[in-house]
């Protein structure tokens, strides 16, 4: 139960978990952030209300006192309703370690010429339709930022394969992004 008593307990659950995961990220220590949450719930109930907030640092019973009127301020926000006199029972806690990293830089692509590009070679897609349809078929790292696709066609990749209708064209943003449109 979160009661001001409980808070040594609390605070020795997470000050454990928090020093499990520092070790963990040992080199990016300087750079590693804690959320700290919990799933609670009114005693007596049989279901939780996950992820209410915790605050950080020491937990001291005025701090389980903050975690028990998140609980109160969730549990309204998502039920409609509060009972500010029940007690809130901890089921589980939780920490995140959220580490900081530089922006990823993705590199552009070279220009092209925004025309709509021709099929490296065509084959028919069947049970589409009643008949089979002739499709292009693309490998996605010859594209360039502008160049265009109509569909229907297949565009391969070393991961993925994107399909495209009759009807729909990509065009390929400066990054190699895929932004398909109905023609």
């Amino acid at each position: 139960m979160l009661t001001p008593e409980a808070a040594a307990s609390i605070d020795k659950i997470y000050a454990e978990m928090e020093a499990g995961l520092r070790a963990r990220f040992r080199d990016s220590a300087a750079q590693i952030e804690f959320v700290r949450s919990m799933d609670a719930r009114l005693a007596g109930q049989t279901w939780e209300t996950p992820f209410v907030s915790v605050p950080a640092g020491e937990i001291t019973p005025a701090k389980v006192d903050e975690m028990v009127q998140n609980f109160h301020h969730v549990y309204q926000s998502r039920a409609g309703n509060r009972f500010d006199d029940l007690p809130v029972q901890a089921v589980t806690y939780r920490v995140e370690a959220v580490v900081k990293v530089g922006k990823v830089d993705y590199p552009r692509l070279q220009q092209g010429s925004g025309c709509v590009l021709k099929p490296e070679s065509t084959f028919d897609l069947r049970y589409l339709s009643e008949e089979p349809i002739s499709a292009g078929r693309y490998q996605r790292e010859t594209f360039k930022a502008g160049d265009r696709i109509e569909g229907p066609a297949v565009i391969h990749e070393a991961l993925s394969t994107t399909f495209m209708l009759p009807g729909q064209i990509a065009t390929v943003g400066e990054y190699g992004e895929l932004r398909i449109t109905r023609t």
